[in-house]
């Protein structure tokens, strides 16, 4: 049952277009602030407010990528140390205590197979950058061919199935809406956005209704998907990154979970798909035994909306205030080394010349036709601002120097140096981890607990009563990690 009957199919997709399009709009303030910690991570300086200077410094500032890289890499090894055996799973009865331990050590590969802790580090990039991340837990089947010696010694090709199972795919918060007005709950009702082929859809007419509609309407393929507020914004990230971002012209899915009222009626834990914002594909209760396969986490939860705040939010000023000081500084050596002149255009002076260099001379038809300019020398305030502005801005988002790796001179003791060589590994750790491939890759704590118990098959858990998830890592205690 793909679709609930007698239920009126165009007030279900009425409804569901009105929300995200509705919530979308309200949470647009917010978007521009995502935009503003990213542009500020990314070091992006933006070069139209020195039209009319074209020689002033644009030199960007590593403050806030400083910051989110320091504490993504320390979330990412508080949860799953490199060097620690944190996970384990405990039974809470004499009759699952003898599957114990080999029920860990399944799990244990079980998850670096899956590579669930490489996966999840742009999760915990995104939500340390934007303050909100979401997640995908859909279920993935991969096979390659293989060659076998067949009957008579022929070789003949077979697929041999190397991974079936649940992946862990990071979600563009752009793409997800949520009710602003409510603090976050998991069974608040929340909306994704994205791209799929009228061929894939096809491949799963066992799940969706109504695809004849979409082949009706799309003789030679399908119908472009319409266009949304956020697809500006992905425009201009992708320029500032360097690459070429081009909207998707496939189908566009509106996918929705959890409880929503429609014409009067309360609808609980349910997954409703709708495609161009026209067709009803799927409304049913969740089939996903596990729970949503969509979940939203925060950096810092507020009180009064499920939307929260991240470490670079509250540093944009400050930032600001660093890149202004920065450039100011170098604006300023480039005046005093360069040189800056009053002139009177005498038909022998070239404007284009008026620069100092190593025995270089500017002509004159006249030595009072010229005279020097002396810009404000005092750079040292600049350097003492800059300093006061960084140490501000660490104590506002929990980096201080020893987490960044940074030596801020003088003598140290041996605990000092040690937190300093801690946190300078830290980040170089966070992307050495990624070549280990399993090696010193460790299966994850809660997350990863909550992700098991809702992708592994149920006969795994045969004889298996009572099983917790037990995380025996040291939390990082500058911040809580809040999501669902």
């Amino acid at each position: 049952m793909a679709i609930i009957k007698d239920v009126d199919q165009q007030k279900v997709v009425e409804a569901i277009v009105q929300k995200y399009e509705d919530w979308k709009l309200a949470r647009l303030q917010k978007e521009k602030v995502w935009s503003d910690c990213l542009n500020n991570y990314l070091c992006f300086v933006d070069e139209s407010r020195y039209e009319s200077w074209p020689w002033r410094c644009k030199a960007p500032d590593t403050f806030s990528q400083e910051i989110g890289d320091t504490i993504a890499s320390n979330l990412r090894s508080g949860l799953f140390p490199i060097n620690e055996d944190y996970f384990k799973l405990e039974s809470l009865d004499d009759a699952s205590e003898e599957f114990e331990e080999d029920m860990t050590e399944y799990l244990k590969r079980k998850v670096v197979v899956s590579e669930f802790t490489e996966k999840i580090r742009p999760f915990l990039k995104q939500l340390t950058v934007l303050g909100n991340s979401a997640a995908a837990t859909p279920w993935v089947k991969k096979s390659r061919p293989r060659r076998l010696r067949g009957q008579g010694g022929k070789p003949k090709k077979v697929e041999e199935v190397t991974y079936d199972n649940f992946s862990f795919d990071t979600v563009d918060v752009l793409d997800i809406v949520l009710d602003p007005g409510k603090p976050y709950h998991r069974d608040n009702f929340k909306i994704r956005r994205s791209g799929t082929t009228l061929l894939s859809l096809q491949a799963m007419k066992d799940t969706y209704e109504n695809l004849s509609e979409l082949e009706d309407n799309a003789p030679e393929g399908a119908k472009s998907a319409p266009s949304d507020s956020s697809e500006g914004d992905k425009q201009v990230r992708a320029n500032i990154f360097g690459i070429q971002y081009t909207p998707s012209d496939e189908i566009e899915l509106l996918m929705g979970y959890g409880d929503i009222e429609i014409d009067g009626k309360l609808y609980q834990d349910v997954v409703i798909v709708v495609a161009n914002r026209e067709t009803l594909l799927q409304f049913e209760e969740n089939p996903y035994w596990g729970g949503q396969p969509l979940f939203f986490g925060t950096y810092d939860s507020l009180w009064f909306t499920p939307y929260g705040w991240g470490p670079l939010e509250p540093v944009r000023g400050t930032h600001e205030l660093i890149q202004t000081f920065s450039c100011q500084k170098a604006d300023i050596l480039n005046l005093i080394i360069m040189g800056s002149f009053a002139y009177v255009d005498d038909g022998v002076l070239d404007p284009d010349s008026l620069f100092m260099q190593p025995g270089g001379g500017i002509p004159v038809g006249d030595i009072n036709n010229i005279k020097s300019l002396h810009p404000n020398t005092n750079v040292a305030l600049t350097y003492q601002e800059i300093n006061e502005l960084r140490d501000r801005g660490n104590k506002s988002s929990g980096a201080s120097d020893y987490a960044k790796g940074g030596y801020t001179g003088s003598r140290k003791s041996a605990y000092e140096a040690g937190l300093i060589n801690q946190g300078g590994s830290s980040r170089f750790n966070d992307c050495q981890i990624r070549e280990q491939r399993g090696s010193r890759c460790r299966p994850g704590s809660q997350i990863s607990g909550r992700i098991l118990r809702g992708g592994y098959d149920r006969n795994s858990w045969t004889g298996i009563t009572a099983i917790r998830s037990v995380c025996r890592s040291n939390r990082q205690k500058s911040r809580s990690f809040q999501g669902d």
